[in-house]
């Protein structure tokens, strides 16, 4: 039996189903998700008491096709002010400021192995620029490069690019990004020139993972994974290393679709997804190299000279 509530789901379905049918990268996919929105819809499971456990609950049923983590519907009690905008973007800058621009560590191990962390995001490039820069150009002297992204959630595709650039020799093509909006396809490449000195591409270089790594530290890791610069060592990571965006779905007491919002800079839109030059499918995790099935990071780091067995790079 139906529950009658003073929410309306169908707005919010039915303007989700026709976003993700218009805009998600994967049309087959997009089609799979909007019939089971409108089929959970028709049950009467969106019928509930409260618009966060709408939320929740679509949410769940976006992710549970392909396990697509940047597939996801929140709800504001009040329309998003330009106000909350800047806060969330000082929050950001919060977050920038106490993590040394996003290079919180760089270490010198043993045997002339340096250690860069970089947490708790790859910030937006004209901020990051110059504190990456630094962190890079300091390591550049040691034997091997141990870069760790166990703890960065992901950020600006640019810097993604930015880092690569030091840890290659040359403008090399990293992955490249198809919009299903036009039908069109972006290449993203390694700089030529780099401020600061290279670590370049023929020294060891590792990155470690964990199920925290996400979204553009993904891409990062990845990247260096498929073009054979980079050892990946730790756990499979989250598994959303694809662009996202925002659009708006109309209130649960509207009847009245509103038309979608672009979000600015950090994200693009449903359509953007990266391929060729290797980057995982929504859901699907960077893998670690060999059998390995628990965190071991010191197994993939024997082989440098100096390193000793049982010593945890992170800590």
């Amino acid at each position: 039996m139906t529950t009658l509530t003073n929410l309306q789901p169908a707005p919010v379905i039915d303007e989700t189903a026709r976003l993700l049918t218009e805009h998600y990268v994967f049309p087959e996919i997009a089609e799979q998700v909007a019939d089971l929105l409108r089929r959970r819809l028709a049950e009467g499971a969106y019928d509930v008491d409260g618009a966060e456990e709408l939320a929740r609950l679509v949410t769940a049923d976006l992710q549970s096709v392909n396990d697509d983590k940047h597939l996801r519907l929140k709800y504001h009690a009040d329309p998003v002010s330009p106000e909350e905008g800047a806060a969330t973007l000082e929050s950001i800058r919060r977050d920038f400021d106490t993590s040394l621009g996003g290079a919180p560590r760089v270490e010198l191990l043993d045997g002339g192995v340096a250690v860069v962390k970089l947490a708790p995001m790859l910030f937006p490039l004209d901020w990051a620029a110059e504190p990456l820069s630094a962190a890079l150009t300091l390591a550049s002297r040691a034997r091997a490069l141990i870069v760790d992204l166990r703890d960065n959630r992901g950020g600006d595709p640019d810097s993604v690019a930015f880092v690569c650039s030091y840890l290659l020799d040359e403008r090399t093509h990293l992955n490249s990004m198809y919009w299903r909006s036009g039908d069109r396809t972006e290449q993203s490449w390694s700089l030529p020139h780099v401020p600061g000195a290279r670590f370049g591409g023929s020294k060891p270089l590792y990155v470690l993972s964990s199920d925290r790594t996400f979204s553009a530290a993904e891409e990062l890791a990845y990247d260096l994974q498929q073009l054979g610069r980079a050892v990946v060592v730790g756990e499979p990571t989250r598994g959303g290393a694809h662009v996202q965006g925002l659009d708006r779905a109309p209130p649960p007491g509207s009847h009245r679709p509103h038309r979608p919002r672009r979000q600015p800079r950090l994200g693009h839109e449903l359509g953007g997804h990266r391929r060729a030059a290797g980057r995982p499918l929504p859901g699907r995790e960077v893998p670690r190299p060999g059998p390995r099935t628990g965190p071991r990071p010191t197994g993939g780091l024997k082989p440098l000279g100096g390193f000793r067995r049982g010593h945890d790079p992170g800590h």
